[in-house]
């Protein structure tokens, strides 16, 4: 008799919670961006990558000069490996390794360097991207907005393309 009581009230507190359920969910707005999408897409990605390349540029530059002076040297030296002495060859080996050593290192740092401002610039694109979703989502009185890991999204609910154009016009306003 008890648990046939109990049974009862599991069950009809199930059907009411069963009900209540939806009509709490319809008040909730949800929206979703897809973070991957604005990054690429978003101006401010651009700009940075654009700057990035002009930041590094004289690097680049330094290490083909010394890559031109490596292919120079091997090239000198297979020219005239039969008439130079056994010295002037050792000479001009330990000039090419140098130079090689040279390269490499300059090329690790400049990688280091790069990927280190481009995490930098990653993070501030990031950091603008999340404001101007919460400004949206505040001002338009969004519950909750999600990113990664969703199966499907409707495009009703789907935020990114707006959050763009956003960004668009951000990137105007500052550059005026």
């Amino acid at each position: 008799m008890k648990q046939s009581i109990f049974l009862r009230i599991i069950i009809s507190s199930s059907i009411v919670l069963a009900m209540i359920t939806p009509v709490a969910a319809a008040d909730i707005k949800i929206g979703f961006v897809d973070p991957i999408v604005l990054i690429q897409n978003a101006p401010q990605s651009e700009a940075a990558l654009q700057e990035l390349e002009r930041e590094f540029r004289p690097r680049n530059d330094e290490i083909l000069e010394l890559q031109d002076s490596v292919r120079i040297l091997e090239i000198d030296l297979e020219k005239n490996a039969l008439v130079w002495t056994e010295a002037e060859i050792q000479n001009v080996r330990r000039e090419i390794d140098t130079l090689q050593r040279r390269v490499t290192r300059a090329q690790d740092e400049a990688r280091e360097d790069y990927n280190l401002r481009r995490n930098e610039e990653l993070a501030r694109i990031q950091g603008i991207i999340r404001d101007v979703v919460v400004t949206i989502a505040k001002n338009e009185g969004f519950d909750i907005i999600l990113e990664t890991g969703v199966v499907y999204v409707s495009s009703r609910i789907n935020l990114t393309s707006r959050i763009l154009e956003e960004l668009e016009e951000l990137e105007e306003i500052e550059n005026k």
